[in-house]
């Protein structure tokens, strides 16, 4: 059976090896795994994972990987401190690390965006965007199908999808009111309206991001020394 003539049926198989942990592991978000919070995977991939645990997960389930380029951590924390004038620093504009990741598997297309890391790691996951053709199928049944995956969801909504729902790693706690967006969230559904394909996005939360720039942050300090203050 061709695998996306039936786009449903990739997407169950998809599923299905979303409940295969990746090389190592890799890390739910900042605050790290605790018990009885959700798995929350794509394909394998996991928000932390760095390139070679990413780049592993996918091939070895048979998909096509390519991956763009991006700042390195070393370039990151030059060009921050560039932007300060620190130590006549100049502006490094040429990409020498990982920005983003793409996949390919028949008509399944998966996504995924890196920060930089510290060396030897070659970033690591931030976001990752699945999709692929599901003709005939409601997004009541495209949902239903995550549900059988990830459980019942948090939020019956996803933000930015004409029709989805809402998986947060830490339940409904931080998937409803203030807490929303500051665990990793997984979103899935029918993204446009009237039609389309389905699409999931497994984002890291602002808590997971602001870890990442405190960091960068401390890495300038450390590097940039008092060329970096103000003399007040």
């Amino acid at each position: 059976m061709s695998r996306m003539k039936n786009g449903l049926a990739a997407v169950a198989v998809l599923l299905v090896a979303c409940g295969q942990p990746g090389p190592n592991g890799g890390t739910a978000d900042a605050k790290g795994p605790v018990a009885g919070e959700r798995k929350l995977d794509l394909a394998g991939l996991t928000i932390g994972m760095d390139l070679p645990q990413a780049t592993s997960a996918l091939k070895s389930a048979g998909w096509e990987v390519e991956t763009g380029k991006g700042y390195t951590w070393e370039q990151e924390v030059n060009n921050e401190l560039s932007l300060q004038n620190a130590g006549g620093r100049k502006f490094d504009d040429r990409m020498k690390g990982v920005g983003m990741l793409t996949a390919r598997k028949g008509d399944e297309r998966i996504e995924a965006n890196f920060h930089s890391a510290p060396s030897p790691k070659l970033g690591k996951v931030s976001e990752v965007r699945y999709s692929a053709p599901a003709p005939g199928h409601t997004p009541e049944q495209m949902i239903a199908g995550l549900a059988r995956r990830y459980g019942a969801p948090d939020r019956s909504d996803a933000p930015g999808f004409a029709s989805g729902a809402t998986w947060c790693v830490g339940g409904a706690a931080c998937a409803g009111g203030r807490g929303f967006g500051t665990r990793t969230v997984l979103m899935g559904g029918q993204a446009s309206a009237g039609g389309g394909g389905i699409t999931i996005r497994l984002a890291e939360g602002t808590d997971a991001f602001n870890a990442w720039r405190a960091e960068l942050k401390k890495a300038e300090a450390a590097v940039g020394g008092a060329s970096g203050r103000p003399s007040y």
